[in-house]
């Protein structure tokens, strides 16, 4: 009986804390969605506040109002929150804060075609915006109970949960310098997304990251775009219209920093990166 009573409390203990763990990891992507967004509108100074939640649902508050444009926050939506533990759909809002009103939502699902993503092309003025996730299936952790016994039990286990935690961690560190990758006069620390020359630093988004290594293993040599699109989006056809396109030219601009790296439109083919250095 004793055994378990002990099992109970240390299976209610890892629970918790995976619950936990999962929530404040959703957070920090949250933020580096703002974070993104505000880059996005040119804004690379103020900031993105506290996330504030409320049961399942999470708030992106911004230090300064801005703009921006619906088919990024979507892509960001697609890119950030694609490695998190969700299951189910969720529904993004954007909220004016000076009128309280909903100028733009949409619905994200784990099936492409499930997603209800409307007026794609229309950008947004700047001004104070909120946006609110919110997560129907989100799991989360509750304070025990009093038919689970006293919150003091989950402390026994501490040292025992920590040992997963420990051996996972030691598994995921990189044994070499495999991420990074010297690009032209750049150096691309494709684990942390910081491409960097000298004090000149950007900040890439994963796909961003994976469509430049393509472009950089094949340097100088056309890549064609069915390969990038499969390669970086896969083979749901994550993305829409000129996404591609869209990326390239975000790419160009972090790369001017070093006038010998190109990013060349191969007509009727792809497109192609030329390193003079």
């Amino acid at each position: 009986m004793l055994q378990r009573i002990i099992f109970f409390f240390f299976i209610s203990g890892t629970l918790a804390a995976q619950a936990n763990y999962a929530l404040k990891h959703l957070e920090v992507s949250l933020r580096k969605l703002g974070h993104e967004l505000l880059l996005s509108s040119g804004d690379s100074s103020s900031r993105v506040l506290a996330v504030e939640r409320e049961a399942n649902s999470f708030y992106l508050k911004f230090e300064s109002d801005f703009s921006f444009e619906p088919e990024r926050l979507v892509e960001l939506c697609r890119d950030l929150l694609s490695n998190e533990d969700l299951s189910g759909s969720y529904i993004i809002e954007v909220n004016n804060c000076e009128k309280d009103e909903v100028i733009y939502s949409f619905e994200m699902a784990p099936s492409f075609e499930d997603e209800i993503v409307p007026c794609l092309g229309r950008d947004q003025l700047k001004a104070c915006y909120t946006i609110s996730l919110t997560f129907p299936n989100l799991q989360t952790s509750e304070e025990p109970s009093a038919e689970q016994g006293s919150y003091w039990y989950y402390l026994m286990f501490i040292p025992l949960l920590a040992i997963p935690i420990f051996l996972r961690n030691q598994r995921s560190k990189p044994i070499s310098d495999a991420h990074l990758h010297q690009i032209g006069k750049f150096q691309f620390n494709q684990a942390s997304g910081t491409l960097s020359k000298g004090d000149v630093q950007e900040e890439l988004t994963a796909k961003e990251g994976e469509l430049l290594i393509l472009l950089w293993q094949a340097k100088n040599s056309a890549v064609e775009r069915e390969v990038l699109l499969h390669k970086v989006w896969g083979d749901e056809g994550d993305y829409v219209g000129r996404t591609l396109d869209v990326f390239i030219s975000r790419l160009r601009k972090k790369l001017l920093a070093d006038e010998n790296l190109q990013i060349l439109n191969v007509r009727g083919v792809g497109y192609k990166l030329i390193d003079q250095n």
